[in-house]
């Protein structure tokens, strides 16, 4: 008599459905997934021994549902492996090998992430094949292209990356891979890699592979290849995803190719797209895939209409883009590499917002290039609104840059602005952690000022706090390195007295250390 368990009576309920004459060729590919987890729950892949109690002597033949091997041909198996396999062959399901086997659809390829099976269910060898090995993907995407020409076969996006759901009717394994009767997962559906060498056989999939990391170098090999047919082809279907593809990890640097090789109308088509929508490239330039994307294609512009459709579209977001850590790079792209008149918003902008723009860390960094790469009326403007706030951007983290940045271009006008500012503010300057690097620049760099900034720091009602600061002790340092004559005379004489009792003073012993204070 045979003895079944619980789990042996749900595994020989799933297969009585599954060969159940009324059951549909999705419902039986449904049940082959319970039948498989269930069995995997039970005992791993091992072969389960059915014994009967007249024969306890004899161990019946069996295979396992493992990756090393397929279920056993010998006719005098009577393992549940081999009996499903027998089935499988009589419902005309499958071949010898296990090779014809049909896909139900739609068929979502991130079942094989779920899902592990035996060799013999076709439709999760497919989805093995796409899983384990991206070289495999390319290829399995090829060999659905190819089927597709003849059977109208659809590929649409999946809901995850590198994900597809194939919809149409029944796709035979054969059309998609040669099966490969050792085995699956690793082992999985042999394919030919060199039908992944010829681009035609991608056609309706070049989406899908672009997304994927190997098939976007794939891609990127045509285009250095040059070969007008093979751009065409591949910029046709995707000029449709394109501002989708400027953000994703792998597709970007394929986007940032197409730019390099694309043709004059193909670039103008491109430009129309992404300018069609609202904040669409601003949005693009935020993204840190995108930015990458947006910068080459500024670079690549060529004609007025390009350039003014795209800066049209940035300019609403130019004060955001600064400031951004991905935004502020498109915006120095486009002080590199486009004439003043295209970037006179930017500089007007820069302008408007000085204060705000110079204390931020990446709007400091445009502000200075905004300053580089202008001229005129442009450039003096966005001097005079860093003049005007020179005092508090002076003793600012960021900000002190730009005004270091303004007395380095030596602009006589507004230097003498700066001196005006600064003037009775020295000392508070000095023992700021930013302001004392202005207070020193100051001293460096105007010579006709030098003498009287000094004395002021001289006048300072508590001179002695000032050398024992641990900002203020570089300014005076500095005043001695720079200062000449009576003035510099005078500054020792004052710095003598409190030698004796400042000596060891931590902040003070570089000022003591100098060759005019030793006997």
């Amino acid at each position: 008599m045979l003895r079944l368990s619980e789990e042996d009576r749900e595994m020989e309920f799933l297969e009585n459905q599954i060969f159940n004459a009324t059951t549909t060729l999705a419902q039986r590919n449904c049940l082959l997934h319970l039948y498989h987890r269930q069995q995997r729950h039970q005992n791993k892949y091992n072969h389960r021994c059915w014994s009967s109690s007249s024969s306890s002597s004899s161990t019946s033949s069996s295979a396992s549902f493992n990756d090393e091997c397929i279920p056993s041909t010998d006719a005098s198996s009577s393992s549940p492996s081999f009996l499903l396999w027998e089935k499988f062959q009589a419902l005309e399901l499958c071949d010898a090998n296990g090779a014809d086997l049909c896909l139900p659809f739609p068929y979502h390829s991130s079942h094989a992430r779920r899902i592990p099976a035996p060799v013999f269910d076709a439709s999760l060898a497919f989805a093995l094949a796409l899983s384990y090995n991206e070289d495999h993907q390319l290829n399995v995407m090829s060999r659905v292209s190819k089927y597709n020409q003849l059977n109208g076969i659809d590929v649409v996006d999946g809901d995850g990356e590198d994900s597809f759901i194939l919809q149409g009717s029944d796709l035979h394994l054969h059309y998609v891979a040669n099966a490969n009767p050792g085995g699956m997962c690793f082992a999985a559906p042999i394919l030919d890699r060199q039908e992944s060498k010829c681009l035609a056989n991608l056609r309706g999939c070049i989406y899908f592979v672009a997304k994927n990391q190997q098939g976007c170098r794939f891609l990127q090999r045509k285009f250095d290849e040059r070969r007008a047919e093979d751009i065409e082809m591949i910029f046709e279907e995707l000029v449709g995803h394109i501002a989708e593809l400027m953000v994703n990890p792998f597709a970007n640097y394929l986007m940032q190719k197409l730019f390099d090789v694309c043709t004059e109308d193909q670039r103008r088509r491109v430009v129309r797209m992404l300018t069609a929508h609202p904040f669409q490239l601003v949005r693009l330039s935020l993204n840190n895939h995108g930015t990458r994307a947006v910068q080459r294609l500024v670079e690549t512009l060529t004609t007025h209409q390009q350039i003014q459709a795209v800066v049209d579209v940035l300019r609403p977001g130019y004060r955001i883009l600064i400031k951004d850590l991905n935004g502020h790079h498109v915006i120095l792209r486009c002080l590199q590499c486009l004439a003043i008149d295209y970037n006179k918003h930017i500089f007007a902008a820069a302008a408007d917002h000085c204060v705000e723009i110079a204390s931020d860390q990446h709007g400091c960094c445009v502000l200075q290039r905004c300053l580089l790469y202008s001229d005129g009326r442009y450039q003096a403007n966005l001097i005079m609104q860093i003049v005007d706030n020179g005092f508090h951007l002076a003793q600012h983290p960021f900000g002190n840059y730009a005004v270091q940045f303004v007395m380095d271009m030596k602009n006589p006008v507004a230097d003498r602005k700066l001196m005006n500012r600064f003037n009775g503010n020295y000392v508070h300057l000095s023992t700021n952690k930013f302001g004392s690097n202005v207070v020193e620049k100051c001293l460096k760099m105007w010579e006709d000022a030098r003498d009287s900034i000094i004395l002021e720091l001289l006048s300072a009602s508590h001179f002695d706090i000032l050398l024992q600061d641990q900002y203020g002790n570089y300014v005076i340092q500095s005043a001695l390195v720079n200062s000449k004559g009576c003035v510099h005379n005078t500054l020792i004489e004052a710095i003598r007295p409190y030698e004796p009792v400042l000596r060891t003073n931590p902040y003070c012993k570089k000022i003591f250390s100098r060759p005019c204070f030793k006997r």
